[in-house]
């Protein structure tokens, strides 16, 4: 069940497990807290699925929030892709209209996942940390995100 998160455990776990943390362009300050942002629920919502997926989403403009998805190794292929779909459906339906998100070009898997999830792109940019990114976009009248309660990814 996707649920929005209060206590930073479950991101926390999620966020510092080796195959989560390197693509973090800060990990290499250690072990990363992200009790702060839960602190802090008008700026940021964490919403997963209670167990090994999550987005943490920072607000952006009014109704606009900057999406970032992870997973752990036991949530990925097919599963990761109706998870994150899912957890991008019940931010849109509870708590904003646009998601967007800036993708370093260099992660060719996390675009293509992007895509897959119901993202469209909306150009190429540069990030001062990560480079050159591709950005993203989702939309509450995009028709990929209106059935994701159901399972139906709306292929």
């Amino acid at each position: 069940m996707i649920r929005r998160e209060t206590d930073a455990a479950l991101i926390n776990v999620i966020a510092n497990h080796p195959s989560v943390l390197p693509y973090f362009d800060l990990a290499k300050t250690g072990a990363l807290d992200f009790s702060e942002c839960l602190d802090r629920p008008a700026e940021y919502a964490v919403v997963s699925n209670g167990i090994d997926a999550l987005g943490i989403f920072e607000w952006s403009a009014p109704g606009v929030w900057q999406g970032h998805t992870m997973f752990l190794p036991s949530c990925r292929g097919r599963r990761a892709v109706r998870e994150g779909h899912a957890i991008c459906a019940w931010m849109l339906a509870n708590l904003g209209d646009m998601i967007w998100g800036q993708t370093p070009l260099l992660l060719r898997h996390v675009r293509w996942f992007n895509r897959q999830i119901g993202f469209e792109r909306a150009g190429i940019g540069f990030h001062h940390v990560s480079g050159e990114v591709e950005y993203f976009v989702m939309r509450k009248s995009n028709g990929r995100t209106s059935d994701c309660s159901r399972g139906d990814l709306g292929s």
